[in-house]
């Protein structure tokens, strides 16, 4: 008998480990966030769930609200830190998505094998304080991507949020990292776009910052800051699951097949499918922030 370790997943993941780990009970050591082997140190002193973890363990600011939350259902909101972030955005507030292709084999002249190539986004844009929201969409078509007489799709996705986006607003965005990275990857395509694609790149805001630095808690959230988690824990009826689509790797996938040739259905429905599920995950972020300027009023 060998006792589970880090080994299990040493060089590689062992096939058996959801045997030997049948002990584990929910809600266990091994879903503290950024663990950074604190899992193991709890789990072979004898701990094995987040509930059984003393009062005097050491552990991260973030981890401690995930352990509190297990244990007593608290809730946590730094005022003042979420009023000093969203207190500095610039209205108009305009609330960005991409959603992208990966592909192994390049489908685009100029592009590398698994780089983010965006085919769509959303942005929904609130002018001002007591302005009524607007909403604004891209989708790229698919045969662009393949038929070099054709505009390149990345460069007519350009345009149009030149038209959408002002010279002025803060761009929100949740793990702004990747949206920032996608558009660099675009203005080094298309240096000629570089100007305006810098200066939006430097009007970003994330909203991740709030939950990652644990300015907010709910025990709804878990171990995880993703919107997937942060969204029902501050909404609950807030869902995706009436989409037909309803995630971005869906999305991706299924409009790589249009690409590629291997798409079976209704190519209508399916376009207006990825145009609702970009569309929530803007609106979704708009959810957000509306909750947290409540909070700190």
């Amino acid at each position: 008998v060998i006792e589970i370790g880090t080994h299990c997943s040493d060089p590689f993941a062992c096939d058996y480990i959801h045997h030997c780990c049948s002990h584990i009970p929910e809600n266990s050591v091994f879903e503290l966030g950024n663990a950074r082997g604190k899992q193991w140190e709890l789990y072979n002193s004898g701990i094995l769930e987040l509930a059984k973890i003393p009062d005097d363990t050491p552990l991260s600011h973030r981890q401690k609200l995930h352990v509190d939350g297990i244990k007593n259902g608290t809730i946590y909101l730094d005022k003042e830190s979420i009023s000093d972030f969203i207190g500095a955005w610039e209205y108009p507030l305009y609330f960005f998505d991409f959603e992208t292709i990966f592909p192994s084999i390049p489908v685009l002249n100029g592009t590398c094998p698994y780089q983010q190539v965006p085919f769509q986004y959303s942005l929904h844009i609130i002018p001002g304080p007591k302005s009524k929201m607007q909403h604004k969409e891209f989708l790229a078509a698919p045969s662009h991507f393949s038929d070099p007489n054709q505009a390149d799709p990345r460069k007519s996705l350009i345009t149009q949020l030149k038209q959408e986006i002002g010279p002025k607003g803060s761009i929100v965005a949740y793990n702004a990292s990747f949206e920032k990275g996608v558009l660099r990857n675009l203005a080094l395509a298309f240096p000629e776009e570089a100007f305006f694609i810098d200066d939006i790149v430097g009007r970003f805001v994330d909203l991740l910052v709030v939950f990652r630095s644990g300015w907010y808690y709910k025990p709804e959230m878990g171990s995880s800051a993703s919107i997937k988690s942060v969204l029902p824990a501050i909404d609950p009826t807030f869902s995706y699951d009436d989409l037909e689509i309803g995630d971005g790797g869906a999305a991706s996938s299924v409009f790589l097949s249009m690409i590629e040739g291997a798409f079976i259905g209704n190519e209508t429905e399916t376009r207006s499918a990825l145009l609702k599920y970009c569309e929530r995950d803007t609106e979704g972020m708009v959810v957000i922030w509306k909750e947290l300027r409540r909070l700190i009023k």
